[in-house]
C-alpha cells in the first residue's frame, strides 16, 4: 500500500509529506521542485546546533594540532528576537574558553559552519513512526517503500538526498547591546534548555557570534553541489515552506541510477 494510500486511510493527507520542525512549522522543501537556496536556508534555520570549523592556533593543552582544522559543536539558531525570526546568518553561542574564539581571532575570523538533516529536531509521533527514524528526506523521495530509500539504501548522513550544507565565511561577536540581547532571544527560543548559559551570566560568559556566509555548499540530491549565489539564499523566502503548500506529485518517478524520469 502507497505510503499516500495509508495517510489517507488514517485522514492524514491533508497534511501533506512534508515534515515541520516545531521550532519553525515549516515543511522540508521538494528536493525535485524547490531552488536549492530555498533548501540550504531551511536547513539552517531547522537545525538547532551545528559543527564550527576553524584552524587550530594553539594545541590546546595538547588536546589539539596546530594549524590543522578543528570541529567544535555549538548551539546555534538563524533567528532574531523572541519570535526567532529566520536571518540566514546563524548565531552561535561561544565563550572566550574554547579554543574555537582563540583561532577565530588568529585567523582573520574565518570559519565554516555544517548542518546535516539528519540532525533536525521535532518529527511528531505518527511522522516518527511513519519514518521509522530515517532522516526526513526518506519520505520526500519518490519511492519511498518499507522504511527505506530507493535502490534499498537505509538514510545516512551522507547519503545525497540527506541534505547538508557548509557555509563559509566570518564568524564575529556581535558588539552592539541591544543586538546582543536579539542573539540571545532568538538563542534561548530555539534552545530552551540552555538558557541559564547561554545568556552571559555563568562563570564561562557565552557570548553570541554571528555568521556572514560568503559562500554556501549544499548537497540535497545526486550530480554535486549547485552554486547559490548568497543574495539568492538571503533573499529566499522560508513563507513559501507553511503546512498548507502542495505536497509532491506522485508522478516523479525515478530510474535505478538516481535520474528522474518524469
Amino acid at each position: 500500500m502507497a505510503l499516500r494510500t495509508v495517510l489517507a486511510v488514517l485522514g492524514l493527507s491533508s497534511l501533506g509529506l512534508g515534515l515541520a520542525s516545531p521550532a519553525n512549522e515549516l515543511q522540508r522543501p521538494d528536493s525535485w521542485h524547490d531552488p536549492p537556496a530555498l533548501m540550504a536556508r531551511w536547513l539552517v534555520h531547522a537545525a538547532d546546533w551545528g559543527t564550527v570549523s576553524t584552524i587550530a592556533s594553539d594545541d590546546g593543552n595538547k588536546t589539539r594540532t596546530v594549524g590543522f582544522p578543528f570541529g567544535k559543536i555549538v548551539t546555534c539558531t538563524d533567528g532574531w528576537g523572541k519570535e526567532d525570526l529566520s536571518t540566514g546568518r546563524p548565531i552561535v553561542a561561544l565563550t572566550d574558553f574554547m579554543g574555537t574564539v582563540k583561532d577565530l581571532e588568529a585567523g582573520d575570523f574565518k570559519a565554516s559552519i555544517t548542518f546535516s538533516e539528519k540532525e533536525v529536531p521535532g518529527l511528531s509521533l505518527w511522522q516518527s513512526i511513519l519514518t521509522m527514524g530515517l532522516c526526513q528526506c526518506c519520505v520526500r523521495w519518490p519511492g519511498w517503500k518499507g522504511g527505506k530509500c530507493n535502490f534499498g539504501e537505509d538514510s545516512a548522513a551522507q547519503w545525497p538526498m540527506c541534505a547538508h550544507v557548509t557555509l563559509q565565511g566570518h564568524l564575529k561577536k556581535i558588539a552592539n547591546a541591544t543586538e546582543v540581547e536579539l542573539a540571545n532571544q532568538a538563542l534561548v527560543k530555539k534552545n530552551p534548555a540552555a538558557a541559564s548559559w547561554i545568556t552571559g551570566k555563568g562563570l564561562h560568559k557565552f557570548q553570541p557570534w554571528r555568521f556572514e556566509v560568503l559562500s554556501i555548499y549544499l548537497i540535497e540530491h545526486f550530480g554535486g553541489a549547485p552554486f547559490i549565489p548568497v543574495d539568492k539564499y538571503l533573499s529566499a523566502d522560508l513563507s513559501a515552506l507553511r503546512a498548507n503548500r502542495v505536497p509532491l506529485h506522485d508522478s516523479i518517478i525515478v530510474d535505478n541510477a538516481g535520474a528522474r524520469v518524469h
